[in-house]
């Protein structure tokens, strides 16, 4: 009997992709500053030959502290950083549809909304008002440090008096939260959203190539490289996921698919780094 129902906040419930768009949007205006670098196609190019080699990084952070000179590399983490603080909420977007999902699991099970940034909970809570579709709400941090992922989720389960067995978690982090979650022996459903479904919708020629960057390679992995972050099932959609939370009850959850090993994750970060950063991109016209 599933009685608590875990939702990370980031990629699953908010989306943060219009944020990191700008980050491209204000490297471009740095980097543009010099002939090699004209054209928005070769950042999002250099972004997805370092992600096909190193999910899991920013690539907008090593093409600046690789391309830019240690002034404008700073007055460029600089100017994210203000722009982060003062547009954030602005710049977060609900996806369609999740809350009435939520609504519906708060219903039934007890729902547990976390998330790892304390800050970041707060501008959403405030925005969004999404207290009232959670039975509780967490932040992975505490007043000194951010807590081990096992020790949080053995913490929510004691609060909310529930058995390892009797609890879902749902998220879209395989590495952070599926994998200790799988240890523990938590079920679990991976969100597994396209552009699509997040409601996203370029408004010009840049933003689409960036999301069309984004759709061919996501800075964060879709696909399990370990066998322990493979999920018990992956939700495509916000209905998929009460489908799937009620299909676990059952106990007629189908085997997801294999794991998909990417000997590239293997080898050294650096060297591969080097490799692709000294590499000249051919100027589009």
């Amino acid at each position: 009997m599933i009685k608590t129902i875990l939702i990370r906040l980031e990629g699953t419930i908010i989306i943060d992709e219009y944020l990191h768009f700008k980050y491209y949007e204000k490297l471009w205006y740095y980097l543009r500053r010099t002939a090699t670098w004209q054209s928005f196609d070769s950042i999002m190019e250099l972004r997805e030959q370092i992600l096909k080699r190193t999910q899991g990084q920013r690539p907008y952070q090593i093409i600046a502290n690789h391309y830019l000179n240690s002034r404008e590399r700073d007055r460029y983490f600089q100017e994210v950083d203000i722009f982060t603080k003062k547009f954030l909420s602005f710049y977060l977007r609900i996806v369609p549809g999740i809350l009435t999902i939520a609504q519906n699991l708060n219903y039934y099970y007890k729902t547990i909304l976390f998330a790892s940034n304390k800050q970041l909970l707060g501008i959403v809570l405030k925005k969004f008002w999404l207290q009232k579709y959670f039975t509780h709400v967490f932040t992975m941090e505490d007043e000194k440090q951010k807590i081990n992922l096992s020790e949080f989720f053995q913490k929510v389960l004691s609060i909310t008096k529930t058995e390892v067995n009797e609890a879902i978690l749902i998220s879209s982090l395989l590495a952070s939260d599926v994998a200790p979650a799988n240890h523990m022996g938590l079920s679990t459903i991976q969100t597994r959203f396209d552009l699509k479904t997040k409601g996203i919708m370029p408004q010009n020629l840049v933003e689409r190539k960036y999301f069309q960057s984004i759709q061919k390679i996501s800075e964060l992995p879709k696909e399990p490289v370990r066998s322990d972050q493979i999920p018990m099932a992956v939700a495509e959609s916000p209905p998929d996921i009460l489908k799937l939370v009620k299909e676990i009850e059952r106990e007629e959850v189908p085997s997801t698919a294999e794991v998909k090993m990417d000997s590239a994750i293997k080898t050294d970060f650096w060297d591969l780094m080097k490799q692709l950063l000294n590499q000249p991109l051919e100027e589009k016209v």
